[in-house]
């Protein structure tokens, strides 16, 4: 889910002719194949809005009942299976509690894209 979607989108025609950007941030690794899957397809390239991945972390603590009981859920079954390949024996680690993988320099692909010259 990406907040505030529906007004970027609203908006995207006030900001005809210069450079667009949505980051999402999520708590797969950066690099993740599925979440370039994931990803593809939620702009039109008429849209010409540039799409970012921030890995960031999960905050059991902040999230609300059904959230922190459905992810306590699927954390309980990944640990659960058996002949976990090595990404799942690290997603079973990493979403059994709250973390922050967050870091600043994960910005700097964003950056550099507004500081590159427009075609």
């Amino acid at each position: 889910m990406i907040k505030k979607i529906k007004w970027f989108r609203k908006s995207l025609p006030a900001f005809k002719g210069k450079k667009k950007a949505v980051f999402v941030v999520g708590a797969s690794p950066m690099g993740n194949p599925e979440i370039e899957t994931s990803l593809k397809g939620i702009f039109s390239e008429e849209e010409q809005v540039k799409v970012f991945y921030l890995q960031g972390g999960l905050r059991y603590e902040r999230m609300g009942t059904s959230s922190r009981m459905m992810m306590k859920m699927f954390s309980s079954m990944v640990a659960k299976k058996k002949n976990k390949s090595p990404e799942e024996e690290e997603m079973a680690h990493m979403i059994g509690c709250s973390y922050d993988i967050s870091d600043r320099r994960f910005i700097s692909p964003v950056a550099a894209y507004f500081k590159e010259q427009q075609d």
